[in-house]
């Protein structure tokens, strides 16, 4: 049986009392929400809900315009997961694993640390959408893993891999230099090396 039960986002209704019986958006599923000093500190704000039909009188008609269906509220929920995956980046590594790029993923930088029988696939950093993100570096006729070990390339000192490529030898010998991606423009800028992104 379809459930019709109408439900209003707290935006719509920001001061009501206590007394009101609150529902949070847990990944599309409306659980019950108990005020509390520690609760209201955790829950995000824009995910807490409350049932059209438990609300006074008087705002039930200008607001039921305004209402959703837990199931248009789960499709809401899923329409922004699906926007926040689209902004994840996925590669595959060298053992064809697939990684999700975000903002920990941990990288190493290859001027000076490793030569190219190491077998790693290169990245320079690169800005796409307001994101920091890896962009692999093709090796070619023009561009040698010779000369970006030695940044003699067009992306200069700007040369990276993932550090999940890395041997469990080669990750304890660098763990000094290995990075996370969220760092790697701070650590471009405080060696002074010249980033072309």
């Amino acid at each position: 049986m379809e459930d019709n039960t109408l439900f209003v986002n707290q935006k719509h209704v920001p001061n009501l009392g206590a007394s009101y019986k609150r529902y949070v958006n847990h990944d599309g599923v409306l659980k019950e929400f108990k005020l509390g000093f520690l609760s209201n500190r955790i829950v995000n704000k824009k995910e807490i809900y409350f049932k059209l039909k438990d609300l006074p009188k008087y705002l039930q008609k200008s607001l039921k315009d305004k209402s959703l269906t837990k199931e248009e509220i789960k499709e809401i929920t899923i329409q922004i997961i699906r926007k926040q995956e689209l902004r994840r980046q996925e590669f595959l590594d060298k053992e064809d694993v697939r990684i999700f790029l975000n903002e920990n993923t941990e990288i190493l930088p290859i001027v000076g640390n490793l030569l190219p029988s190491d077998g790693v696939y290169a990245f320079t950093i690169t800005i796409k959408n307001d994101l920091i993100t890896l962009k692999p570096i093709l090796i070619c006729g023009n561009c040698h893993w010779s000369d970006l070990f030695a940044g003699n390339t067009i992306f200069g000192k700007n040369v990276f891999c993932l550090a999940t490529d890395l041997s469990k030898e080669q990750r304890e010998y660098f763990k000094e230099e290995i990075i996370e991606l969220k760092d790697a423009l701070d650590f471009l800028e405080n060696k002074n090396l010249v980033r072309k992104i």
